[in-house]
């Protein structure tokens, strides 16, 4: 608890808090923490002095449980927090992607139309999950929110490029090997960057669902790559990673239509 400013504690606070309660009902007892910090701050208080009277953030979290009657169970755990939805989705995603892959590949079977139900799916899923949730255009994220998406574009297309002017290109003997070991580190960064985007700005549950489900878009595409390096068809990957990122794009634009009207 030392050295501990408003902004952090209040940042842990509605961490633990979101296990728990509802985004609405977060936002609405941060709110009351933010003016409990302001009067005391007139009063003379530092903000590390506020810290310490008010206890840890997760003994306040319990207090609060304590004062509304909510007992917490892990199947709430897994319904309201943001953090782990977004985790389920994508281990959900990866590990159905490996497990058909393992499969197609030995069958000599196109991921590519698998990849397009398990996305309707899934942006089925983050509709219903995000549904409560308040507009990403709110608290100041709308910036963030067009910056990642435009980054994950610029990623989207270089993938693309690489399947058509890169990988015809290489002539060694371990060429297939390298490229699907490349591909596999992009499927784990791509993972742990959405951690990361996602444990920064859960807050907003809605902007959170919103950027994984771009993610998944991109998993599917470098999933499908693989693929179809397997199978011998590089230029169709082309083709195929396009209408996945085309499909990609146009759902991620419903839920955040989805989203304004809010």
């Amino acid at each position: 608890m030392k050295n501990l400013s408003k902004e952090t504690y209040l940042e842990k606070l509605m961490f633990f808090m979101s296990f728990h309660f509802s985004d609405e009902e977060s936002r609405s007892i941060l709110g009351d923490y933010e003016e409990w910090f302001f009067n005391e701050t007139l009063q003379g208080k530092s903000e590390e002095e506020i810290c310490l009277s008010l206890g840890s953030p997760q003994k306040v979290v319990s207090n609060l449980l304590t004062e509304s009657g909510k007992h917490p169970g892990r199947m709430r755990l897994l319904l309201q927090n943001t953090i782990i939805q977004c985790l389920l989705l994508m281990c959900t995603h990866c590990f159905l992607s490996i497990l058909l892959l393992k499969s197609f590949d030995r069958t000599s079977t196109s991921y590519l139309y698998s990849g397009w139900v398990m996305l309707l799916v899934y942006f089925a899923v983050g509709s219903f999950v995000s549904r409560k949730s308040r507009s990403c255009l709110e608290h100041g994220y709308k910036h963030i929110f067009y910056k990642i998406h435009l980054i994950l574009f610029g990623f989207t297309a270089a993938i693309i490029l690489a399947q058509a002017f890169i990988f015809t290109q290489i002539h060694f003997i371990y060429a297939g090997i390298v490229c699907c070991y490349l591909l596999h580190i992009m499927i784990a960064i791509i993972f742990l960057t959405n951690i990361c985007i996602v444990r920064n700005l859960f807050q907003d549950k809605q902007m959170c669902i919103s950027i994984t489900l771009h993610m998944l878009g991109i998993l599917t595409i470098l999933f499908y790559t693989i693929n179809q390096l397997h199978m011998l068809q590089c230029s169709n990957a082309v083709y195929g990673s396009l209408t996945i990122y085309i499909e990609t794009v146009l759902l991620c634009l419903v839920i955040f239509k989805k989203a304004k009207t809010k």
